[in-house]
């Protein structure tokens, strides 16, 4: 009798676990993603939620109290009140288009040449990728030293070399500053979109390759007529990125200039960290960095938009 009970039991315990299996291996996708889904909720929606929610207060840090003022905060950006806002802003858009179309033109120029089957290769890819291993504070720093006007090593020999007569503070002039911080944008920045075109050059079919040397075609029309439309695709993910990455860049501006000399290289994304942790105006600081969101967001419709019409047609 004990026998029956027990072979029941397991026959039960059997029908239990095939069970939960079978439930694993439906669900298996769901089951897998909900990690990442949850850390995103976690690290970057609820964030968001809070700026958005801070947005439409004002705080007062000392006394901790918080003031509902509706749209005040972005009334006050957008209708011209704060006259620094639109001010910066144009030092951001300024900041996307120079090193958005430099960058990207450095980096195709440099994706068709790594795909030129030159000799070392690997050695080229592995050096252009070197800068995006270093922390972007970290690189900031390095080249700040290397440009210093008392110490820098790249001042000293632009000084031995003949091309300063003296060392040159490259960061207290705005045109140099400017030049300078752009430069390092495009250093840090361009592994990243150069590994993205290369792989896209590898799409390029050996028989349309062929065919075009046959025909007589030069490097020019090579390139204007078969590596830029095989490529599309890659430099529009590029052009998206990359300008989402110029226009919150933060941390190069910051640890370069300080949005110095006064203000003449201030962006929005450093605007908004003193407007918030200097001024203490964590509320309006709150409703800027929701429009530079916002701003990110109209950037990414636009380019896809594009895309698309572009396929459909």
């Amino acid at each position: 009798m004990a026998t029956v009970h027990t072979g029941a039991a397991a026959i039960e315990k059997q029908s239990f676990f095939t069970r939960l299996n079978a439930s694993f291996d439906k669900y298996f996708e769901a089951i897998s993603v909900f990690p990442t889904i949850f850390i995103i909720l976690l690290v970057i929606l609820v964030p968001t939620i809070l700026v958005v929610y801070q947005g439409f207060y004002t705080k007062d840090i000392i006394l901790r109290i918080m003031k509902f003022v509706g749209m005040g905060n972005y009334v006050r950006a957008l209708s011209g009140v704060d006259v620094d806002f639109y001010r910066y802003l144009g030092h951001t858009m300024l900041y996307v288009v120079l090193a958005t179309t430099v960058g990207l033109a450095l980096c195709i120029l440099i994706a068709v040449l790594l795909n030129s089957r030159i000799k070392f290769r690997g050695v080229f890819v592995a050096c252009f990728l070197l800068p995006w291993m270093v922390p972007p504070v970290t690189a900031a720093i390095m080249w700040k030293w290397m440009l210093n006007d008392s110490y820098g090593v790249l001042n000293y020999l632009l000084v031995v070399t003949g091309f300063l007569d003296r060392m040159f503070p490259f960061f207290s002039h705005s045109l140099s500053a400017w030049i300078w911080l752009i430069w390092v944008d495009i250093w840090y920045n361009s592994p990243f979109f150069i590994i993205i075109l290369f792989a896209g050059l590898q799409r390029i079919p050996d028989d349309i390759i062929d065919a075009a040397t046959i025909d007589g075609a030069g490097r020019w029309h090579f390139f204007t007529h078969v590596t830029i439309p095989y490529i599309k695709p890659e430099i529009q993910i590029c052009l998206i990125l990359r300008t989402i990455f110029v226009l919150r860049n933060f941390d190069f501006v910051y640890v370069f200039t300080r949005g110095g000399p006064v203000d003449s290289t201030e962006v929005l994304a450093t605007y908004i960290y003193k407007v918030s942790m200097h001024f203490l105006k964590q509320g309006y600081g709150s409703a800027m960095s929701v429009i530079m969101l916002v701003m990110c967001a109209l950037f990414t419709v636009f380019y896809l938009l594009t895309v698309k019409a572009e396929v459909e047609a």
